[in-house]
């Protein structure tokens, strides 16, 4: 006890020189050292702050280390009460773990390791220890018998603001015996002679900036660290030039100026690639009378060259600009491929920490081939929503643009692009937004999105971008400007954004609408995606968050909200005055009385009808009824609500299809071509109902793979935001690329004919037999069909005798008797008109399948608990072959059967009848016909 007290003594004596996140003794450890890590909560993102029993997450990254943050030899488990990973408390919220590095980790022999990598959390796992941004914590491992190596552990910060008189604590370690010096500005302050560590106690005095190196030297070798002080200078108090707004303010091929809105700070200095990121007194900005804004000009620069920078402030806080069109960021910025984004500038490593933006003087200049593009009518509008990252493989604006002739053939005439302004990391949906002006490096340059948008322009179709302004995430600088890292919330004084969100939905940071800075804001980024990229609409995400009225359920959220109307009518107004035509679009989901108000004032407003449209493809009647996808059916009197059968948010139909569609015999919708055939039956009670309609991708084709499908094949919730197979090989199968034919037909009919816009429509969308009447002076529409897994027959109504044609066959059908019963098998669908339309091409039904695509088969469910079900599709007659492995290639199963008849099966294996039992959570199923194959994997329910 004496020996581990003297220990924590000599600790904390050395520790309190260091105002590190994580400090390690010895200061350079190697693979066969006995260690101690000390963690101090209050750095960092502080998110153990008052944390008595933290644990230690950690782990090595090693020369088999694929990418600088893949963790190998891992220890702790997350979540529990493991021993092995149970830090002491030291107290003043530092935390201190003993251990020797080799046998720790359980490192094999000649493994290289090159960092130790940390998390810290709580005992279960509901709080974090990591850096001011988030990041994992990394200290360097150094190789026995290295060259001379150095460690200026305090101060911890190379960029210090200090106060005449302050003293500043100087730490150093080398790794050898050596002569050891500190100077100031190039005058000796310390020499030390054949030490390994010197201790100096720095009293500042002098105004300005000045530079400390300390040099280590062994005669044969030296190294050296530094790092700069400065001592403020007065601030100077002067109102902006005229013209001066906050942001980043060209004023010349070779002068900027800088301009912080920050009440409430101290001071701050402007930090980057024009004075080496070094908080000079020659940077020191301005502040205006009011107190609010800080600034500086910046001169002598190069035109054509990118400057990174950073605001450095109250000398804690170092953020970019909030109005950046571009900033660079250290941890996500490797995994852009030079592809989609050639000639990237570095991040300045070693410079500075977090995100920092870029600008230059010059700016680039797009030629814009369509300036006068005309908006399809809102009533005509079909919006094909897509992610870019699940769409194409490369992720990239670029290749994206190839894909227009395919979207034009289908036949929408606007895409809605979810977020494209910079989120956090890459692999995302894109609603973790920071920097709401910039766009997101990951799919491409602005260039690549301002052809894009003009090419679609070029072919008639808008482009919708999917806006995030209720909130904002932890890498925004407008968070991070008023952010109290010991709460994890905003400061009261933030001008932006809500200490606590008014609403229970809330992601991220909730931001204060009713704020006039916050509005100032808002305006600047709607206007510079309008008037820079010509984009021809804001779909509002989550614009029912608008507002400031609290609420703790969904019923109070949802409830008639006067200011929320207030505060979004503002919003469309500033987009209607750039362009009367711009489409205001919310995901709002209110109360219909408050819909139906921000309906009147021209805003759309999306209508999920996901699950009712779900249930009738399914083949669940009762719980069938889509009324709600008409605006009249909602009391409305505009045409102004976007009905979708899914979106980006909504489970897949064709998933719930062939997983649990409904069955009566032989007919069963878990068979790919029923399944198909119903999509198609909703898509013509979809499509007809007048007001403008939204797709999500590939749902055209039949996309069959769950909303929570993970990168492996399985299914689970938590993998819900995790990219998703791209299934442009659907077109090689003729049953999914005639759903498309169907899809563009009915979407062509919605466009060229005004009976699609006609308000004297009546619908019986309730019940197995479904129908729609659209009347107008120059046609009338009477659309059929059965829902039912069963024949049925029902009053079609027509609106009267004579002849009417069938639109898909061509057919023709003379009406005496109006009410004459029609006879209709599971499934069918009719849609009538009274003047001859020409028959829209349809690809046939007959398989042409590529060979790997001859047999179709779906597992369901996926994962399997007891009996693995297969619907399976076989175009041609021919022996079938059944065979089941486990993951190391060993047989479990065959079945063959012989002579199979060209159609539709099911069958079922119990997993008790396979040869072994599985130990495994994952098995491989191949069925061969022939010369073709398919296999699919398998995964075990253990739960």
């Amino acid at each position: 006890m004496k020996h581990l007290c003297i220990l924590f003594i000599i600790l904390l004596s050395w520790y309190s020189a260091s105002s590190q996140i994580v400090v390690v003794q010895p200061p350079f450890p190697t693979i066969n050292d006995d260690i101690t890590i000390i963690y101090d909560a209050t750095q960092g993102n502080a998110g153990l702050v008052g944390v008595q029993q933290v644990y230690m997450h950690t782990g090595l990254i090693t020369d088999q280390s694929s990418t600088p943050n893949d963790w190998k030899y891992v220890v702790g488990n997350w979540g529990q009460d493991d021993p092995k990973v149970k830090m002491i408390n030291i107290g003043n919220n530092k935390h201190m773990l003993s251990y020797n590095i080799k046998t720790f980790y359980s490192v094999p022999a000649n493994t290289i390791i090159k960092q130790l990598a940390f998390v810290f959390r709580n005992v279960d796992g509901s709080k974090e220890g990591k850096t001011s941004d988030l990041k994992d914590i990394f200290i360097p491992v150094f190789q026995s018998g290295s060259s001379l190596s150095v460690n200026l552990v305090s101060p911890s910060e190379k960029n210090l603001i200090v106060k005449s008189g302050d003293t500043i604590p100087i730490l150093f370690y080398a790794s050898q015996k050596s002569n050891i010096t500190i100077t100031e500005n190039k005058a000796l302050l310390k020499s030390v002679s054949n030490a390994t560590e010197v201790s100096f106690d720095l009293v500042v005095s002098s105004p300005g900036t000045h530079k400390i190196f300390v040099t280590a030297s062994t005669g044969t070798e030296s190294a050296k660290d530094s790092f700069i002080y400065t001592i403020n200078p007065t601030v100077e108090v002067e109102d902006l030039p005229v013209g001066i707004k906050p942001g980043i303010n060209i004023t010349s091929d070779q002068s900027v100026i800088f301009a912080l809105y920050a009440p409430y700070k101290k001071y701050a200095y402007v930090i980057g690639d024009f004075n080496d990121w070094v908080a000079d007194a020659a940077y020191f900005m301005k502040r205006t009378t009011d107190g609010n804004t800080w600034w500086i000009e910046v001169k002598n620069l190069e035109p054509t060259k990118e400057y990174a920078f950073q605001y450095f402030i109250d000398g804690e806080l170092k953020i970019g600009d909030p109005y950046s069109e571009k900033v660079l960021d250290p941890f996500y910025d490797s995994g852009i491929p030079a592809s989609v984004y050639p000639n990237l500038k570095a991040y300045p490593v070693g410079k500075t920490t977090g995100v920092v933006s870029v600008f230059k003087t010059t700016k680039d200049v797009f030629n814009w081939q369509y300036n006068s593009f005309s908006k399809p009518k809102k009533t005509d509008l079909v919006i094909y929503e897509l992610l870019v990252r699940d769409f194409i493989a490369t992720h990239s604006y670029k290749t994206l643009l190839d894909s227009l002739d395919y979207l034009q053939k289908l036949g929408v005439n606007a895409i809605e692009l979810m977020p494209v302004n910079e989120f956090d990391g890459n692999n995302s949906w894109g609603y973790a937004t920071n920097f709401q002006l910039a766009l997101d490096k990951y799919y491409g340059r602005p260039e690549d999105l301002k052809a894009f948008i003009d090419a679609c322009h070029g072919k008639g179709i808008a482009v919708i971008f999917d806006m995030v302004l209720n909130h904002a995430c932890g890498l925004c600088p407008l968070v991070e400007l008023y952010f109290n890292k010991a709460t994890g919330q905003v400061l009261p004084q933030s001008p932006y954004y809500n200490v606590t969100a008014r609403h229970p939905y809330n992601v991220c940071y909730d931001m204060n609408h009713e704020s006039k800075p916050t509005q100032y804001f808002v305006d600047r980024v709607l206007d510079h995606w309008i008037e820079d990229f010509h984009f021809d609409g804001f779909r509002f995400d989550l614009s029912k968050g608008i507002t400031q009225v609290y609420s703790t359920n969904d019923q109070q959220f949802s409830a008639y909200d006067t200011s929320r109307i207030k505060l979004l009518t503002r919003i469309a107004n500033v987009c209607w005055a750039k362009d009367p035509s711009f489409y205001v679009i919310l995901e709002h989901f209110a109360e219909n009385k408050e819909e139906k108000e921000l309906s009147s004032k021209g805003m759309m407003l999306w209508g999920n009808i996901n699950y009712n449209y779900t249930e009738a493809s399914m083949g669940y009647t009762t719980t069938s009824d889509f009324s709600n996808a008409s605006y009249k059916y909602r009391g409305w009197a505009d045409p102004n609500l976007i009905s979708y059968m899914e979106s980006h948010d909504e489970e897949r139909v064709m998933y719930k299809n062939l997983n649990y569609g409904n069955t009566n015999g032989s007919y069963s919708i878990k068979k790919l071509n029923t399944a198909l055939g119903r999509v198609a039956l909703d898509a013509s009670f979809f499509f007809t109902i007048p007001g403008p309609k939204m797709i999500w991708m590939f749902g055209e084709l039949g996309y069959d793979y769950s909303i929570n499908t993970c990168e492996d094949g399985s299914i689970n919730n938590n993998c819900r935001l995790s990219p998703k197979p791209i299934k442009w090989d659907y077109l090689n199968i003729e049953s999914r690329k005639r759903l498309m034919d169907i899809f563009s037909a009915l979407i062509n009919l919605k466009k060229n004919l005004a009976v699609f816009e006609t308000t004297d429509y009546t619908t019986k969308l309730s019940g197995a037999q479904k129908s729609i009447h659209l009347n107008s002076p120059d046609m009338n529409f009477t659309i059929l069909g059965n829902f039912d897994v069963k024949s049925a027959g029902f009053d079609p109504q027509f609106q009267h005798t004579g002849w009417w044609y069938d639109y898909f066959s061509g057919d023709s059908l003379n009406v005496t008797n109006v009410n004459a019963l029609v006879n209709l098998v599971a499934g069918e669908y009719h849609l009538y008109s009274d003047k001859k339309l020409p028959t829209p091409y349809i690809t046939t039904a007959v398989s042409t399948y590529e060979p790997e695509e001859l047999l179709q088969s779906v597992i369901y469910p996926n994962p399997v608990k007891d009996i693995i079900h297969i619907n399976l599709t076989v175009p041609s007659r021919n022996d079938l072959s059944v065979k089941i492995y486990d993951i190391g290639g060993k047989q479990l199963y065959k079945e063959d059967i012989k002579d199979l008849q060209s159609g539709d099966y099911e069958l079922s294996i119990p997993l008790n009848s396979l040869s072994e039992n599985v130990n495994s959570n994952m098995l491989f199923i191949r069925m061969e016909s022939g010369k073709h194959s398919i296999t699919h994997k398998i995964i075990i329910d253990r739960n």
